[in-house]
């Protein structure tokens, strides 16, 4: 299943003990701190999603100049399909 940015938030919020993100937000919207702390915590979780995505995609290469030891083509990982949108 491929995860959005969107089904993180709802999976949070309802793991907190809310109907959705949209609720979670409109209960705490007078509070700031609430806010970020929340935000911090869906920023931690979408980087996790997107570096379990750019480990699936990275790709091995061989350089010729030394063949023993493989290197990670770095383009893969950066590759913006492994963003969480």
């Amino acid at each position: 299943m491929t995860k959005t940015l969107e089904t993180i938030k709802n999976n949070y919020a309802q793991e907190q003990g809310y109907k959705s993100w949209s609720e979670i937000m409109f209960l705490n919207n007078r509070n700031p701190i609430a806010v970020e702390r929340l935000m911090d915590e869906i920023c931690v979780r979408a980087q996790k999603v997107a570096l379990e995505k750019a480990a699936e995609n990275a790709c091995i290469h061989y350089p010729a100049s030394n063949n023993l030891n493989p290197c990670v083509d770095k383009t893969t990982i950066a590759n913006p399909e492994n963003l969480i949108l």
